[in-house]
């Protein structure tokens, strides 16, 4: 089975994300040739050269438009690794598709045009900060449309110093700068003529070494949890469903289910129509355990020996989205996976705009849109919280009232 690794690509709507995508699907030719042709002749009807985002985009509409309009999903296979390469919406408006993107992504590649009047946009820090908070710590940046200007290279370093002072403190692992230019294939696939004094590595040299890390194994390292997404009735036998996010189970372990305040050994493991001995982390399974009642969704399966107990609060940072506001006190619904539960913001200890402000405001009781903040949440019944950056799966969360007003990590 081939390594599959998800990249996120983000980035302001005019910078480039859809056309670098196009250029390295036609580049490790993992597109068809009939698709090509399409995108040809699509280009050639609206008076427009080749356009490498056409091979990317499914709508005339969108084509028309010079943007994607959802959340797009492409595969580039190469070397034996796919590739799946989600191109998040650069419009402030569409924010809720990018968490959504970048919270299932290993890595990031983020496009930054490098024509004058683009370049370093409010939106760009935004993305910057979200995935940072998402939990990804690989990024790509690259500095698209360089032969607008010349291939400057003292034009380059200036953007690249001016994206590195607002990454302080982010805590990107790893980190990279690329002049490009995808339209040209500038340093996507082969290193450019144009670029003589660029001593890097092309982009798709970068995605490679995503793909030499072993995100599975880092999951199979964390303890066991599993979300119940239902239970099943089989033959008058109860079976729990769900995704294993993290850790491994085993036949005959002994497991607690939390809140359910339940332990019980693991009888029978199902994985699709199969039944195995063992699951490991990302995998969807069925568990028949020797007793099945009082458990129900929502609840967390881990092992008894290494369990997380319940809690009715929590301290974590959140960011408030776009068009919405918060107001300590104020009745929300929580929800983590399939957990869900009323809460309310209890204390907002300090808050700020991660873009235009320079130090947190404290002693507030509301928070904004497009601001961050650190509270206190209290929870209508406990549930199973831990620290993001120990479990990821059980540590990240959003509130809503009708729609989604947030997003937040445990801290």
């Amino acid at each position: 089975m081939a390594k599959e690794i998800r990249i996120s690509l983000l980035g302001h709507k005019d910078h480039g994300k859809s056309t670098l995508i196009g250029r390295l699907l036609y580049d490790t030719r993992s597109i068809t040739e009939d698709r090509i042709n399409e995108a040809r002749a699509t280009s050639k009807s609206l008076g427009k050269d080749f356009e490498y985002a056409f091979l990317l985009d499914s709508f005339e509409e969108e084509r028309e438009g010079g943007f994607t309009l959802d959340t797009t999903r492409a595969q580039v296979h190469h070397n034996g690794v796919i590739y799946e390469l989600i191109d998040v919406p650069g419009h402030k408006e569409l924010v809720k598709n990018m968490l959504t993107g970048a919270s299932l992504a290993h890595a990031a590649i983020l496009i930054v045009s490098a024509q004058p009047d683009e370049r370093l946009r409010d939106e760009t820090k935004l993305h910057l900060y979200l995935a940072s908070l998402l939990g990804i710590k690989n990024l790509v940046v690259t500095i698209n449309k360089m032969d607008t200007i010349s291939y400057d290279e003292q034009e380059f370093n200036k953007i690249r110093d001016d994206i590195t002072e607002i990454l302080t403190g982010f805590g990107y692992e790893k980190l990279a700068f690329v002049p490009v230019s995808a339209k040209e294939g500038d340093n996507v696939s082969a290193l450019s003529e144009a670029t003589p004094w660029y001593k890097g590595k092309t982009v798709l040299q970068y995605m490679q070494e995503f793909s030499d890390i072993d995100y599975e194994k880092e999951l199979k390292s964390l303890p066991a949890r599993m979300f119940v997404q239902d239970v099943y009735d089989m033959g008058g036998e109860k079976i729990l469903v769900g995704r294993l996010d993290t850790g491994t189970l085993s036949v005959g372990d002994m497991i607690a289910v939390e809140p359910a305040g339940i332990e019980r050994k693991i009888e029978q493991m199902m994985l699709r129509q199969d039944v195995v001995d063992k699951a490991e982390a990302g995998q969807n399974i069925g568990l028949k355990l020797e007793e099945n009642d009082g458990i129900q969704r929502g609840n967390v399966c881990m092992p008894a020996d290494n369990k997380t107990k319940p809690t009715s609060s929590i301290k974590a940072k959140i960011f408030c989205l776009p068009g919405n506001g918060v107001k300590a006190g104020e009745r929300l619904t929580i929800t983590c996976a399939s957990q869900e539960a009323e809460a309310e913001i209890s204390v907002i200890i300090e808050k700020m705009n991660p873009i235009s402000d320079k130090e947190p405001k404290k002693g507030v009781s509301e928070i904004d849109g497009w601001e961050s903040a650190q509270v206190e949440i209290k929870l209508g019944r406990p549930m199973v919280f831990e620290s993001f950056s120990e479990v990821p799966h059980t540590g990240r969360f959003v509130l809503s009232r009708d729609n989604i007003i947030a997003v937040g990590v445990v801290e």
